[in-house]
């Protein structure tokens, strides 16, 4: 998964093909999205009993770069990137379902990937 395919997918999203409009502002777009999503994405990788990333690991300098993100990410990212888009567009109805839409897959993405951890300590039980 690289920033222009997931700037592919957010164009696709709003039915159109030409990116060249996006792609000078694609990669503050997607460093900003890949800020917002840090805890996110540390919280799937802990889930599959890896190391958290940094910020410093996750930005990349070139939107064609490959993304070390976990997949499961994809659509948080891609409604990431068409909140920025819709953000000077006159639509503000679509802006706020692309804001609901990106708050709603960054909450699944993270509530996928929960693990309740129980104890039994003196005849009790904690979830």
């Amino acid at each position: 998964m690289t920033g222009t395919s997931i700037l592919i997918d957010a164009c696709a999203h709003m039915h159109e093909t030409d990116i060249s409009i996006y792609q000078p502002y694609a990669l503050p777009w997607l460093a900003t999205v890949l800020t917002d999503v840090l805890d996110v994405n540390n919280s799937i990788r802990e889930s599959k009993g890896l190391e958290p990333l940094a910020l410093a690991d996750i930005l990349v300098r070139d939107i064609r770069e490959n993304l070390n993100v976990e997949d499961e990410l994809h659509n948080v990212l891609m409604y990431g990137i068409l909140v920025r888009i819709m953000a000077n567009e006159d639509d503000k109805s679509l802006l706020n379902t692309y804001m609901q839409l990106y708050d709603i897959e960054k909450h699944n993405a993270t509530k996928a990937k929960m693990r309740f951890v129980t104890t039994h300590e003196a005849g009790r039980w904690d979830f």
